[in-house]
């Protein structure tokens, strides 16, 4: 069933727009590429996608032509999150949640004032670690980063400029239909 549903953008840019649900994008790993203007996250984030890897060999879900910035699920259980083109303190995460193959979950990743990075799986907040991920995420793919591209779909991708809480987490779960700010 599609949903659509307005969405307001709380920055200054007014970039308001509209969430659709009930559609997905699907890639194959072999030249599948979504092009986005470049994020620029430089304080507290939060993006989100529901995901259905087909593998977790090169699935990647936000990234950059550069190589500098993404995030890849690792496995069922792990995530490595790469910001500001770090070289070091980009190890994979191991989350706590269970993302499935072949099944729909809902990734959420979020970084704080604090620098750490913690994750949303199907509406539970895990905070993993205390390692931290400073910098300016700057992604501009969807499912790609420089030449690596995720099998599998995602679908209902939003950004903020915020970053969600274990409340936010669970209301996004039982609500796919609202925006978060909007409660």
């Amino acid at each position: 069933k599609e949903i659509t549903n307005s969405i307001k953008d709380y920055s200054r840019n007014s970039n308001d727009g509209t969430l659709y649900s009930g559609k997905a994008l699907d890639f194959d790993g072999t030249g599948d590429i979504v092009e986005l203007n470049d994020a620029n996250l430089t304080g507290e984030f939060t993006v989100c996608t529901w995901i259905k890897p087909d593998t977790f060999t090169n699935c990647v879900v936000f990234g950059d032509t550069g190589n500098e910035d993404w995030i890849r699920l690792e496995s069922a259980t792990s995530i490595t999150v790469k910001i500001n083109s770090s070289s070091t303190g980009y190890a994979p995460i191991t989350h706590g949640g269970n993302i499935a193959l072949n099944e729909w979950s809902r990734l959420i990743v979020t970084r704080g004032s604090d620098n750490v990075i913690r994750f949303g799986i199907n509406g539970v907040l895990y905070s993993p670690t205390t390692d931290t991920r400073a910098g300016i995420f700057d992604f501009n793919l969807l499912g790609s980063k420089q030449s690596t591209q995720i099998t599998g779909a995602l679908a209902d991708v939003q950004v903020y400029d915020k970053a969600w809480n274990a409340t936010d987490v669970k209301y996004d779960w039982e609500n796919p239909d609202k925006d978060v700010f909007d409660r």
